[in-house]
């Protein structure tokens, strides 16, 4: 059957296999080769019309480990700086990577960790489609309750100052890492990473090559985290609005 290991195929012949065996056969196979067992597996519940799992479950469980594995991939640096922010630095680089190569830095939204949404947005695959490497600045739970990049305080977007610098000095320490190349330095944020993006743009102009925010608010539209709120909530009721007129 080529992509089952020879245990999990001695054992398909009894056709009482069991959603144990299935799950023996993923951890064996390893990471590289969990989407096509998935599909394998199903091939084998519809062939003999077993009930060995839910293709749905064994998606899952593949794309579960999958992010897991790729996850692990990511790394943690301790020391790049004063860190007036108090954010965590991970970063993601190819194997192999030469010197010279851009820069990117990858801004998670509300309530979501850099490492898994580096993964699930696809960012570790660019990186390693185009060779390039990866900052993935975080934000922890002490500095605020939804893991959100305080992109309306204006002491942590402040040149100089709180997270933006934090964020500031990450980059001049993964720069030195990899040998990137100074002049393609990008920034792409989400949601709170966008309005954290916007921020290192305007306090930041000549560090970044270009830079995207997506779902962000617009840098000083808001001061405290009421005014954020209200802001975002008007912005959400504006775009129904002009979907609902046509004139979006």
């Amino acid at each position: 059957m080529g992509l089952l290991p020879k245990s999990f195929e001695d054992r398909t012949s009894d056709p009482r296999v069991s959603a144990d065996g299935a799950s023996a056969a993923i951890a064996v196979a390893g990471p590289c080769a969990l989407r096509q067992l998935a599909v394998r597996v199903v091939d084998l519940v519809d062939q003999r019309g077993l009930f060995i799992m839910r293709p749905a479950i064994v998606s899952a469980i593949a794309t579960s480990l999958l992010t897991a594995s790729a996850r692990s991939s990511v790394s943690t640096v301790t020391a790049f700086g004063s860190n007036p922010g108090a954010l965590r630095m991970r970063v993601y680089a190819p194997t192999r990577l030469r010197v010279g190569r851009p820069l990117v830095v990858v801004l998670h939204g509300c309530r979501q960790d850099a490492a898994t949404f580096a993964v699930e947005a696809g960012w570790l695959a660019l990186a390693q489609q185009f060779r390039c490497a990866l900052l993935l600045p975080e934000q922890t739970s002490e500095n605020n309750r939804g893991r959100c990049f305080n992109w309306f305080q204006p002491d942590d977007v402040r040149r100089g100052s709180g997270e933006a610098m934090s964020i500031r000095q990450m980059i001049r320490k993964a720069s030195k890492r990899f040998g990137s190349d100074p002049r393609r330095i990008f920034v792409v944020g989400f949601s709170a990473g966008g309005g954290m993006t916007a921020a290192l743009l305007a306090a930041y102009p000549r560090v970044f090559a270009a830079g995207g925010v997506v779902a962000g608010m617009p840098v000083g539209c808001a001061r405290t985290p009421m005014v954020a709120m209200l802001k975002m909530q008007r912005a959400v009721l504006l775009q129904r609005l002009r979907l609902k007129t046509g004139e979006l």
